[in-house]
């Protein structure tokens, strides 16, 4: 399972997506890069991890992810991962996702 602060020195190199899943053994649950579609990130409804709010992002249209699960508690299943945006912009996210 990948770190906050892991993540965040691996942007600060420009990290690609592939190099990214290189540098973090586990597979993640969700890869927008790879053959999962971006609805994976459209249909999903996602809220701040208390104490890690200024990691939260919501998802937005032409955003791109790499995403783990980091743990699963009593309000839904907690993530961390990388956005990419339209503009190729990335951010470390953390949130928690709501059940359907």
């Amino acid at each position: 399972m990948p770190e906050i602060e892991e993540l965040e020195k691996l942007l600060r190199e420009r990290v690609s997506p592939d190099d990214l899943l290189k540098s973090v053994r586990q597979p993640p649950i969700v890869n927008t890069f790879g053959e999962q579609s971006l609805i994976a990130l459209e249909t999903i409804n996602i809220i701040p991890v208390p104490g890690q709010e200024r990691y939260f992002r919501n998802f937005e249209s032409g955003d791109r992810a790499i995403y783990w699960r980091s743990s699963d508690n009593e309000i839904g299943v907690e993530i961390i991962g990388v956005v990419w945006d339209k503009d190729r912009n990335l951010k470390v996210i953390s949130g928690i996702i709501l059940p359907p």
